[in-house]
């Protein structure tokens, strides 16, 4: 029997970056992952114990993901399962492999079915107790609520129905199709959200997990008509911390914003694309659309390309996301269901990227200088180094990591080996941004940093208005 240690309370600093990652600009881009099937083989236990055992489930979970440094902890299971077994959908167990519906015998296989589509005893039927104790382990443990977890109730649908069958439903029995999402929502999913909140009133993001409700497998008008509005009710009865963020299947679109939009009806808070729509689309329209709509961005690496691509190319990859992503801040990456095939270099490979390049600064310098209409550094010395007056103090700290800023500084320029600019503005990081500003009268200069290498390189351009 394996047995692990119950103090994760180390994860509250991931915790405290992702807070910030989706308001502002954090010391670093936090990375998130789903890799409960591989922590099944790195921990070398039975899958059937490992979904069953809370213990095992929460501690064994967190451990791989301290090992492999990812920074925000979860709770990752087959949340897909859950409510479907507890109201008598069979499930299959084994040794190694998640378990998964036994989809030769769907629950429900006609009208007369729908009645056993009710409200469970939440402490005897299926696993819905396991659950909610493997909550309460994380709450100890890490000292903070998790996110909650549901499965939403098209995919519901879909597990106790079979998938054909419920889309040939949607189109030549819509009555019963009606009656089968109703009564998911209303009878069997609302009162688990409810009952979950009463046992963990700190919950504030109570996730539905819908993978089937994605395209090509779903299109944009059942997206519209069938899924989105009994996520709207769920809302509606349960609050706002309800929210289902992962659609995919956007690149099939001629118009991709028209999913993306979607998207944010069912999760308002942040939008969120994953591979291999933003390696179709490329991550500069994910930014796009979620600063026009002024929400957090969320970009996951998709599980495949983890598991098949060499660590060079997980790293570019990574880079580019956290490099487009990570402008202007507001940006978390994630490392998509991570499986049992996928080799753990390739894990450490994407978050070494991570701490490589995901470490964005903020500074923005606001000071008066010698008119330079060129915007080019004089070649004299005695003239570029000229002191100018500064409107900063140290009491106008300017990003978030800057930690003394003094009253006069010399205007800037390269020094590849020194620990901090010529201007006195020191970072908590002690690496030299190499860049270089000669600014006109009162101007005002912004920049965005993020390490490479020994140095910092930034990510926007630095824009100078006289």
């Amino acid at each position: 029997m394996k047995t692990f240690e119950k103090d994760y309370s180390g994860f509250q600093k991931g915790l405290s970056c992702l807070n910030t990652a989706m308001t502002g600009i954090p010391d670093r881009i936090p990375v998130f992952a789903q890799m409960h099937e591989f922590a099944i083989q790195e921990l070398g236990v039975n899958a059937s114990e490992f979904f069953a055992d809370p213990d095992l489930l929460v501690g064994g979970y967190l451990s791989v993901l301290e090992k492999f440094e990812i920074d925000i902890p979860t709770i990752d299971y087959d949340v897909y399962n859950i409510e479907a077994e507890a109201i008598g959908q069979t499930v299959i167990y084994s040794e190694h492999d998640m378990p998964d519906v036994d989809r030769s015998d769907p629950l429900i296989k006609n009208d007369n079915d729908l009645k056993k589509i009710k409200k469970p005893d939440f402490v005897l039927d299926g696993r819905l107790a396991t659950i909610v104790e493997a909550n309460h382990r994380f709450c100890e443990w890490v000292g903070e609520t998790p996110t909650l977890n549901f499965c939403a109730p098209f995919s519901l649908a879909a597990n106790i129905r079979g998938i054909e069958q419920l889309l040939m439903d949607i189109l030549m029995k819509p009555d019963f199709a009606r009656q089968l999402f109703d009564r998911i929502t209303d009878e069997l999913l609302a009162p688990w959200i409810l009952y979950l909140k009463e046992k963990f009133p700190g919950a504030k993001s109570i996730c539905g997990n819908d993978a089937t409700s994605s395209l090509p497998i779903v299109n944009t008008d059942i997206l519209r008509d069938w899924i989105l509005p009994d996520i709207l009710r769920l809302r509606e009865i349960c609050g706002p911390e309800v929210y289902v963020p992962n659609w995919v299947g956007e690149s099939h679109l001629k118009n991709p914003e028209e999913m993306l939009a979607l998207k944010l009806q069912a999760c308002p808070d942040f939008l969120e694309g994953q591979d291999p729509d933003v390696a179709e689309l490329g991550p500069r329209m994910y930014k796009d659309f979620a600063e026009q709509n002024n929400v957090p961005l969320i970009l996951g690496v998709g599980a495949g390309f983890l598991a098949l691509s060499a660590p060079q190319d997980i790293s570019a990859r990574v880079k580019n996301y956290l490099e487009v992503g990570g402008q202007n801040g507001r940006f978390c990456l994630y490392l998509c269901n991570i499986g049992t095939t996928t080799p753990a270099e390739n894990i450490k490979a994407a978050v070494d990227a991570v701490h490589k390049h995901g470490c964005p600064v903020s500074i923005q310098l606001l000071h008066a200088g010698p008119w330079n209409p060129t915007g080019l550094l004089p070649k004299d010395p005695a003239i570029r180094d000229t002191c100018a007056a500064s409107t900063l103090n140290p009491g106008r700290s300017c990003g978030p990591r800057t930690t003394v800023i003094e009253d006069r500084f010399p205007l800037l320029r390269p020094a590849a080996n020194s620990l901090f600019w010529k201007t006195g503005v020191r970072c908590a990081s002690p690496r030299l941004i190499p860049a270089a500003m000669w600014s006109s009268h009162p101007a005002s200069c912004q920049a965005s940093v993020a390490p490479n290498g020994g140095h910092l390189r930034c990510f926007t351009s630095v824009n100078c208005t006289a």
